[in-house]
């Protein structure tokens, strides 16, 4: 046809077209056995609800800190360093206290809630208070760590304060293991069960990390045969 008319060999521009790719064909994978919906619930749901934290407001302050329970309240800001670094530790400590109900471990976002920081003269972050049972009004808890697991730390410390022994955690924490394509059949290799989570880095979530990290620990203190790879 005419140079530019229809859709001969130049096309409907007149460029010429490129010659067609064949793409090669993916190589078959092996079938992936699939995972018991009712222990992956388990799993993460155990997972999820050890460890809490409460997470106070303006509103919700006065609503946990009644006197009816000793409870520890960190200030923190959600952009400091020092929080961050030290939060997986407070959630461990906190997990280590959950059959000891009359301790509560909670947080508050100083940005968030400004009138609670106004109320107790807040003016940096990390900053701990202690509210002991039995009262209303704070004491300065200075956190002070020099070796070992900061969550140790916390128990020790808040041990002194209720005259009780915590159980102390193991020194190293248990993490979940990360690993890319190439480092895969590392950790993944048929010895060992593997709870493998797959994720794109922009679909990550804290929570989801967070629970990753609570569920090797669960493993591990329970004497599994699990590894927890991310």
């Amino acid at each position: 046809r005419p140079h530019g008319k229809g859709k001969g060999f130049f096309g409907a521009t007149g460029s010429p077209r490129a010659p067609r790719r064949r793409m090669p064909r993916r190589a078959r994978r092996a079938p992936v056995q699939p995972v018991s919906k009712a222990l992956l619930l388990s799993l993460l749901s155990s997972a999820a609800a050890l460890g809490e934290v409460r997470e106070l407001t303006d509103a919700t302050f006065d609503v946990v800190v009644t006197g009816a329970q000793n409870v520890l309240v960190e200030f923190y800001a959600p952009d400091c360093g020092h929080c961050r670094t030290m939060e997986p530790e407070f959630y461990a400590a906190a997990e280590a206290l959950e059959n000891y109900t009359d301790v509560v471990l909670a947080r508050v976002d100083n940005e968030e809630s400004p009138m609670i920081r106004k109320r107790f003269a807040i003016d940096g972050q990390p900053i701990f208070r202690w509210f002991a049972k039995g009262r209303t009004d704070d004491e300065t808890f200075y956190f002070v760590h020099y070796s070992g697991r900061m969550a140790n730390t916390f128990l020790t410390m808040i041990g002194d304060r209720t005259n009780e022994t915590y159980p102390q955690l193991a020194t190293e924490p248990i993490r979940a293991v990360g690993c890319k394509a190439e480092t895969f059949r590392e950790h993944v290799d048929g010895d060992v069960a593997a709870f493998v989570a797959m994720y794109t880095p922009w679909s990550e979530s804290k929570p989801q990390g967070e629970t990753l990290e609570t569920l090797a620990r669960l493993a591990h203190d329970a004497g599994a045969s699990l590894k927890v790879v991310k």
